[in-house]
């Protein structure tokens, strides 16, 4: 073939297509799983952020990580950037300095701080209980595994405590409580029936559980406490605190909280007899002992029944605090309890209420945590104050109380018809404080306000009957629960309890539990 006839080979057009094909599906595959990896990053930090702080902290916390950091991340690596390669905009560039804020958020925060990000991720469902099984199985099992972790690394396991401080062996134990002591028990008393709905009693002193359950439920009755309007007369534990007196089963008829140094307890007058329907003993980690804090009976779940809100906090043998947890017990009705619903684990608990403190008509959750009294720093305890948010709880604000706190009051004490906060504490003669309530939240505690003289009366009113006359229910001087009616009684008092109580929690903390084992070789510390 002559040479000037030669053809040119054909060009292979389908290589160049197939790159092109591929360099769009990789630039897509990036996009994607970069924007999932910042999707995940800024849940991560808005999750801690609010379980530490509030909803408010947490936006404001999003925005700086997630929105103004790689910004400004960008604006000052552009120019590097167009250096090397002139064609370089700060659009090309903030995509991958976006995905590299993400990939480093994942994993430093994790490393960092395991324990709050390990318990803000299991308290997601107490937060976000509808946001679907896929997701908060996610984050529990995320949570567990970082809980695992930072127990292997440290030898202890974190509950979210400020600082690893300790209390003191020096409190009062209930061992060491004589049987002839004085005892004060503050209650609820003179509150009106329909203003039953709110926090229990405050501490007696008494501030060390005991590791017993209590005695037989109908030991310890003692004849001389009986008159002719007794009702029932028993003795639930060795060392009860105080009791709540509120309709939990929609009959119009009280039942009756009584809470204890080591359990709670709640009956109900049922056809001549005194039925217990539900016992709650806390169990506390491996090595560690169990209290109570003032409790709460109060509807959290929207569901038009009043459940009853536990606080636990955790202690050495020493007597040094280690976290603790608050939950409520679900109320199905009928005399019916269901499971445990935690609501926080941030530090232990020494006191729980409800009570509108921003005037708009909607209650807000108070917890009180214990802090730790014998650090060098920060040893006062603190109240973190919640809104309802659809049917769960989401923390606003934490506010510094006095050492040990054991004991909230939500009363107007400043007169300007927005309730305030009350809190008492029990640690070396510690004064009470007043968190004045606004319109904007609750506000830190004012030393303008003074807290009102203590209520210390053991008895509340009640209504076991239909009649319009009140009656009530209190505890003797020998801790004795009796239950009497207005008017005289033929019937002879009811001296035992009957029934099958809902046990809870069901079984011992396992191996998940979340504490702060501290340091006990501190001189600073218990």
């Amino acid at each position: 073939m002559p040479p000037g006839n030669t053809t040119p080979p054909p060009r292979n057009t389908t290589a160049p297509a197939a790159a092109k094909v591929s360099g769009w599906l990789w630039a897509a595959l990036k996009v994607v799983v970069g924007a999932a990896l910042y999707v995940l990053a800024a849940l991560l930090v808005f999750l801690v952020i609010e379980h530490a702080l509030s909803r408010a902290a947490a936006v404001a916390a999003v925005m700086l990580t997630s929105v103004f950091a790689p910004v400004a991340l960008t604006q000052m690596l552009t120019p590097a950037f167009r250096r090397l390669d002139p064609a370089t905009t700060f659009a090309r560039v903030l995509p991958g300095v976006v995905g590299l804020c993400a990939l480093i958020t994942l994993g430093a925060l994790p490393l960092s701080a395991r324990g709050p990000v390990s318990q803000a991720l299991r308290g997601v469902g107490a937060r976000y209980p509808h946001a679907g099984a896929l997701p908060l199985g996610a984050a529990r099992l995320v949570g567990r595994a970082l809980d695992v972790s930072a127990a292997t690394d440290a030898g202890v396991r974190d509950a979210g405590v400020r600082d690893a401080g300790v209390r003191d062996a020096g409190v009062v134990s209930a061992r060491d409580v004589a049987d002839d002591a004085p005892e004060v028990v503050r209650s609820m008393a003179d509150v009106p029936h329909a203003d039953v709905t709110g926090a229990g009693a405050a501490e007696a002193g008494v501030t060390e559980a005991v590791d017993a359950v209590a005695a037989p439920l109908h030991a310890g009755a003692q004849p001389g406490d009986e008159d002719e309007h007794t009702l029932a007369l028993v003795s639930p534990c060795d060392f009860p605190r105080g009791v709540i007196a509120a309709d939990l089963e929609g009959d119009a008829r009280d039942e009756v909280v009584l809470y204890c140094v080591e359990s709670v307890h709640v009956f109900a007058l049922s056809e001549g007899h005194l039925r217990e329907r539900l016992r709650f003993v806390p169990v506390a980690p491996r090595g560690l002992e169990a209290g109570l804090g003032s409790p709460a009976v109060y509807d959290m779940d929207g569901d038009g029944r009043r459940d009853v809100v536990v606080c636990e906090h955790y202690t050495s043998e020493r007597g040094g605090g280690r976290g603790g947890v608050t939950r409520y017990v679900v109320n199905r009705g009928d005399g019916r309890f269901g499971g445990l619903v935690e609501l926080d684990r941030l530090d232990g608990c020494g006191a729980v209420a409800v009570g509108d403190v921003t005037g708009d008509g909607r209650d807000e959750l108070l917890v009180a945590h214990t802090g730790n009294p014998y650090q060098a720093t920060l040893p006062q305890g603190d109240l973190a104050w919640f809104v309802r948010s659809g049917r769960s709880w989401a923390r606003r604000g934490r506010l510094a109380v006095g050492r040990w706190p054991v004991d909230i009051e939500v009363l107007d004490v400043s007169g300007d018809g927005v309730r305030d906060v009350v809190v008492r504490h029990d640690w070396e003669n510690s004064p009470p404080v007043v968190l004045p309530g606004s319109r904007a939240g609750l506000r830190p505690m004012d030393a303008t306000l003074h807290a009102p003289e203590p209520d210390l009366a053991r008895r509340v009113t009640a209504r076991f009957d239909l009649d319009d006359v009140t009656d009530s229910a209190e505890i003797t001087a020998t801790r004795a629960l009796r239950l009497t009616r207005s008017a005289p009684s033929d019937a002879p008092a009811i001296r035992e309890v009957s029934g099958e109580p809902v046990t809870l929690p069901p079984q011992p903390v396992g191996a998940d539990a979340s504490v702060d084992a501290g340091d006990d070789d501190d001189p600073d510390k218990a």
